[in-house]
C-alpha cells in the first residue's frame, strides 16, 4: 500500500511537472512574440496627399511666399509690376489669323507676335512649359521650349519655373505654331512678368461659389466666371450704343447748376503741381524732388521750411480772401507733398469746372500708387474733377503694397 502510494505520487508529481513545463514551452513563445513587438518601434504615418487639409496653405502663406517672388524678381533685374508691354495682337485676334494653321505646322514667316494675359494654368514638363493665358477677349497657350527661351534670356526657364504662379500677368514675345493635338500657341522666345499676383485665384473647377463673395469681390468674379464677363460686355455695349445716338442727336453738353459742361473728349489733363503754379505762381516740383533725394531728417526739414516760407507768401499775396484762408493748413503741411496737396485745395480744386484729370499725386498722400517712372516725389494716379467736385479716380496701384 505504502509503495503504491509513493508511486502514485510520484507520478502525480512528474505529471505536474511535465504540465508545468508544457505551459511553459507553450507561454515562452508567446511571450517572446510580445516583446518583440513592444520592442519594435511604430511604423511612421503615411504623408498626407496634397490634396489634403494639412498641404494646404493659408492666403497669408501664400502671400508671404509670393512677396518673396517680387524681392527676388526684382533682384534678378526685373520690375515685378512693369510700366508698359507693347502687345501686338489679342489673342483673339490670333485665334481668328491662324485659324486655318495645321496641326503640328509652324507660321512659315515666323511673324513675331506679343501677347499679354492672365495665367489660368501652369504644366512644367522636363524641358517644356505650357501657359494657358487669357486676356479680356480670349485665351491661348504659351508653348515654352526651354532651349528657345534661353537663347535671349538665359534665366527665362528657371525664372518660369520658380517666379511664375498661375494669377499672374504675363508678356511674351514669339512666333505661332499649332500643336499635333491642334492647340493654337505661341512658341516663347521672351518671357515678362508684367504684374505679380499675390494671393491665389478661387479653384478653377468650383469657380467662385459664394454669391455674397462674387458681389463684394467683383473683380474676381470677372476673372473666375465667363457668364458675369459676358454680361458686363453687354451692358458696355448697350451703354455705348445709347451715348452714340445721343451724340448723333447733338447731346454734347449737360447744365449743371447754371454751368455748361463739355462731356466731349478729349477731357483737359494736368499734373497738381502745374495747376498749382498756375493758381499762385509757386512751382513745387523742385521741391518735391529735393525732398525725394534728401538723406536725413535735417535735410528733409530744411526743404519743407522753404517751401512753407515759399508757400505763405503766394497764398498772401492772392487776391482772393477765401485762398487766404488755406495759409493754417499750410502751416501744418507735414511734407512737400502734403504742402503741394494743401495748396492745391486752396488755389485751385474750386475752379476746375469742366472735366479735368488731375495727375501725379504726390506720393505722401498716395501710398498705395506706383511711383511716377520718371519723376520723383509723385506717382502715376490721377482723379477725375467735374464742376470743382471729385468723379473718379484711377492709377496703377504698387502691387506690393
Amino acid at each position: 500500500m505504502q509503495l503504491q502510494h509513493r508511486q502514485s505520487l510520484l507520478g502525480s508529481c512528474s505529471l505536474r511537472r511535465r504540465r508545468a513545463a508544457w505551459v511553459f514551452r507553450a507561454n515562452k513563445p508567446q511571450a517572446s512574440a510580445t516583446a518583440e513587438k513592444a520592442e519594435k518601434p511604430a511604423a511612421p504615418e503615411k504623408k498626407k496627399g496634397k490634396g489634403s487639409p494639412a498641404a494646404q496653405s493659408s492666403p497669408e502663406d501664400v502671400r508671404t511666399v509670393r512677396l518673396q517672388k517680387v524681392q527676388d524678381l526684382r533682384t534678378k533685374g526685373q520690375n515685378p509690376y512693369a510700366y508698359r508691354f507693347n502687345r501686338t495682337h489679342y489673342t483673339e485676334e490670333l485665334q481668328s489669323l491662324y485659324a486655318g494653321l495645321a496641326p503640328g505646322a509652324e507660321d512659315e514667316g515666323r511673324t513675331p507676335v506679343a501677347v499679354a494675359g492672365r495665367v489660368m494654368a501652369k504644366r512644367v514638363m522636363g524641358k517644356l512649359a505650357f501657359l494657358s493665358i487669357r486676356d479680356d477677349r480670349g485665351q491661348i497657350q504659351l508653348y515654352v521650349e526651354r532651349g528657345r527661351l534661353e537663347e535671349a534670356q538665359p534665366d527665362g526657364f528657371e525664372l518660369l519655373k520658380g517666379l511664375v504662379d498661375v494669377g499672374d500677368i504675363v508678356g511674351c514675345t514669339g512666333t505661332v505654331k499649332r500643336t499635333e493635338k491642334g492647340e493654337l500657341s505661341v512658341v516663347a522666345g521672351g518671357l515678362e512678368v508684367l504684374t505679380k499676383s499675390l494671393l491665389p485665384l478661387p479653384d478653377k473647377w468650383h469657380g467662385l461659389a459664394d454669391v455674397e463673395k462674387r458681389y463684394r469681390q467683383r473683380y474676381l468674379d470677372l476673372i473666375m466666371t465667363a457668364p458675369t464677363r459676358d454680361t458686363f460686355r453687354s451692358r458696355s455695349r448697350v451703354i455705348s450704343t445709347l451715348r452714340r445716338q445721343l451724340e448723333d442727336r447733338g447731346f454734347l453738353e449737360i447744365s449743371y447748376q447754371g454751368v455748361d459742361i463739355d462731356l466731349g473728349a478729349p477731357f483737359r489733363r494736368a499734373s497738381m503741381a502745374e495747376l498749382v503754379r498756375q493758381g499762385c505762381g509757386l512751382d513745387l516740383e523742385p521741391a518735391l524732388a529735393a525732398a525725394a533725394a534728401a538723406t536725413g531728417p535735417e535735410a528733409v526739414a530744411a526743404v519743407l521750411a522753404e517751401a512753407k516760407t515759399a508757400a505763405e507768401a503766394a497764398l498772401m499775396a492772392h487776391p482772393d480772401k477765401d485762398v487766404r484762408r488755406g495759409i493754417a493748413k499750410v502751416r501744418a503741411a507735414t511734407t512737400v507733398g502734403r504742402l503741394l496737396n494743401e495748396l492745391f485745395e486752396a488755389v485751385a480744386e474750386a475752379g476746375l469746372m469742366q472735366p479735368t484729370f488731375v495727375t501725379e499725386h504726390p506720393t505722401d498722400i498716395s501710398p498705395l500708387a506706383k511711383p511716377h517712372r520718371s519723376k520723383p516725389g509723385v506717382t502715376e494716379r490721377f482723379e477725375l474733377f467735374i464742376y470743382g467736385s471729385i468723379a473718379g479716380g484711377s492709377g496703377e496701384g504698387r502691387g506690393d503694397g
